[in-house]
């Protein structure tokens, strides 16, 4: 950090004088002022490069958005298979159950041949 350096003319003011006159006072702080700002302008540029590498160690990078975006690819072609295999199952189980439902009408007739014809 740099220090604040008051001039060896101000200094020599300050001894020299019994209390502080008005221009010594506004040119003191003037100074003051400036060296203020620029004691801020240079903390300025420090931590905004400190925010900036904390950002990018804290942030995702493309890759791995495009790792992330294969894994979740992935995932969603197996629940994809997943969900057809379902789907042919649960038509399959609806066919068995029509026939079951159809059938179970005409029980009694296919029973009564089947007896008939032993």
């Amino acid at each position: 950090m740099k220090s604040i350096r008051i001039s060896s003319d101000y200094r020599a003011k300050r001894d020299n004088a019994s209390c502080f006159d008005e221009t010594f006072l506004k040119s003191f702080a003037e100074e003051l002022y400036n060296a203020i700002i620029e004691i801020i302008k240079e903390n300025k540029t420090i931590i905004k490069n400190e925010v900036r590498d904390e950002l990018r160690n804290e942030l995702a990078t493309k890759e791995d958005i495009l790792l992330v975006e294969e894994r979740l690819g992935k995932k969603i072609e197996l629940l994809n298979q997943k969900i057809e295999r379902e789907i042919k199952l649960v038509r399959r189980d609806m066919i068995i159950i029509n026939l079951v439902i159809i059938l179970a009408m005409y029980a009694p007739e296919i029973i009564g041949k089947l007896l008939i014809f032993r």
